[in-house]
């Protein structure tokens, strides 16, 4: 699901690179999007999605992405969304040289908090934070996302 929300491009709401950024710290290491960020929302078969994606191609030293999804009955707008369903997940790849997962797919806790947002349909933008933990492939690998923030605002 992630890579079809990721195909949507800027007919589904989503505002590519520009002024959109994402930042994290994860593992006490600052991660940033190098300009290559992708949020936004989507409307599929009665679904609201929100899609969070970048890149931060110089992350301990390899491409390191983010993404985070999810769906919602009722409109995305300001608010606090605890990613716990099925059709909610994050994703981060290069830390440690492995991939991490959260949210409702990997049983952990994930919050995103919309702060602000401008615009509806198609043109709407969205500013916000989040935090989590993400689970890696060994049981008992985790790392923590701290101070999250995105904006295409």
């Amino acid at each position: 699901m992630l890579f079809l929300c990721l195909a949507c491009g800027e007919k589904a709401g989503v505002s590519p690179g520009g002024d959109a950024y994402i930042k994290l710290t994860v593992a006490g290491k600052s991660w940033s999007s190098d300009g290559m960020a992708v949020i936004g929302t989507s409307l599929t078969d009665g679904r609201h999605n929100l899609t969070i994606s970048g890149r931060d191609e110089g992350f301990e030293g390899e491409t390191s992405s983010f993404a985070a999804i999810f769906s919602s009955a009722a409109e995305i707008t300001t608010g606090t969304y605890t990613l716990s369903a099925s059709d909610a997940g994050v994703t981060l790849t290069k830390v440690n040289g492995k991939t991490y997962l959260g949210g409702g797919m990997a049983g952990t806790s994930f919050v995103i908090n919309i702060t602000e947002t401008s615009g509806s349909g198609s043109a709407k933008k969205l500013k916000g934070t989040f935090s989590g933990e993400l689970k890696g492939p060994a049981t008992g690998d985790r790392v923590t996302i701290t101070n999250g923030e995105f904006s295409s605002l």
